[in-house]
């Protein structure tokens, strides 16, 4: 299970991607900007491969407010998605 704080803080990304995995998930997140403004594009993806490594048909994308409430709804995405990869 991913919790907000696992995330790190929202400072963090404003400067860096993260990545991450919960058993057989990966999870990458970064700083995206969109019509000028900032938001958190995660991915979610299957073990055992690195980000660059997967295919972009085995990644799935959400966007999210760039904000500590952005991270806590990311959290609950991932969560979710988990399932997929069980």
């Amino acid at each position: 299970m991913v919790k907000p704080e696992d995330l790190l803080n929202i400072n963090y990304y404003k400067k860096e991607p993260f990545s991450g995995s919960d058993t057989s998930m990966r999870y990458y997140i970064r700083k995206k900007t969109v019509e000028e403004e900032d938001v958190l594009e995660a991915f979610v993806y299957p073990q055992p491969y690195s980000f660059e490594a997967t295919p972009d048909e085995e990644k799935v994308s959400k966007e999210f407010a760039f904000s500590n409430d952005g991270l806590a709804q990311l959290a609950d995405w991932l969560n979710e998605m988990h399932v997929n990869y069980e």
